[in-house]
C-alpha cells in the first residue's frame, strides 16, 4: 500500500485493481482477495501493518481469512468463526498457519431466502475462547449480537471493524462504545465500514481522514 492513493494515479490503480478482480471472478477464476471494495481492503492492510495486532478474531471466514494474514507479524495469530459448514472447508483448505478456523453451526436456526433466522449463540460465544483480541472483524451472521458481545473480548486499546456497516440496524449495538466512526457510501444494505474502541480514538489506529476523502471521491 503506497501513502499516495489519494493522487489520481493511485486511486486509478486501486479502481483498476478492484475492476481486475471482479472481471476474473465472472470468468470462473479463483482470486484470493476479499469480496470487498478495493478502498476497504486499503484500510485493513494499513490498520493491520501499522498497529500489528497479536491476536485477531474475525467473524465470518472468507478470502479475508487467506489474504490478510500476510500482513501480520509471524507471531501474530488469526482465529475465525465460521456458520457453514462447506464454505468453512473451503476455506480452511486455503488458510496460513497463523490462522485457527473454528466452525460453529447454527444451534437452531432456520435458513430463508435472505439468509438464517434463529440462535446463534454457540457461535458468537466461540470467540471468548480464544480471547483477548487486538482487533476484530465482524463480518458474518448474528452482527448485531457480536457487536455487543466482542466489548467484552477487546483489549482496552483493541479496535472492532464491522463491515457492511451502512446497514442502520448495526447502530443500536454500538453504543457501548467510546468511539464510533462510520465510513459510508451510496449502497443501503452492503458495503460501508465501521470503527469502533473501548478507549482511544480512531484515529490512533490509521489516517481516517485521508480514507474519508478517498470514499468521497470514489462514490462521487
Amino acid at each position: 500500500m503506497t501513502k499516495n492513493n489519494y493522487t489520481p494515479a493511485g486511486l486509478g490503480n486501486m479502481f483498476f485493481t478492484g475492476s481486475r478482480t471482479k472481471m476474473l471472478r465472472s470468468f470462473g477464476k479463483e482470486v484470493n482477495r476479499p469480496y470487498m471494495k478495493e478502498r476497504e481492503i486499503e484500510i485493513f492492510k494499513e490498520i493491520l501493518i501499522k498497529n500489528k495486532p497479536a491476536r485477531v478474531l474475525e467473524y465470518g471466514c472468507g478470502y479475508s481469512s487467506i489474504y490478510y494474514p500476510q500482513f501480520l507479524p509471524e507471531t501474530s495469530r488469526w482465529f475465525s468463526v465460521e456458520h457453514n459448514q462447506e464454505w468453512g472447508e473451503y476455506v480452511k483448505k486455503r488458510i496460513s498457519a497463523k490462522t485457527t478456523l473454528s466452525l460453529v453451526p447454527p444451534d437452531n436456526a432456520t435458513y430463508k431466502d435472505d439468509g438464517y433466522e434463529g440462535d446463534f449463540t454457540s457461535y458468537v460465544e466461540k470467540g471468548k475462547e480464544f480471547a483477548p483480541f487486538d482487533l476484530i472483524l465482524v463480518d458474518g451472521m448474528a452482527r448485531e449480537v457480536c457487536i455487543d458481545y466482542v466489548y467484552d473480548l477487546l483489549t482496552d486499546d483493541g479496535l472492532l471493524i464491522v463491515h457492511d456497516a451502512n446497514r442502520p440496524c448495526y447502530r443500536e449495538a454500538m453504543k457501548k462504545y467510546k468511539h464510533v466512526n462510520i465510513l459510508e457510501d451510496y449502497r443501503k444494505t452492503a458495503g460501508g465500514m465501521a470503527f469502533l474502541t473501548k478507549s482511544n480514538p480512531i484515529t490512533d489506529y490509521f489516517d481516517i481522514e485521508r480514507h474519508k476523502k478517498i470514499w468521497k471521491t470514489a462514490s462521487f
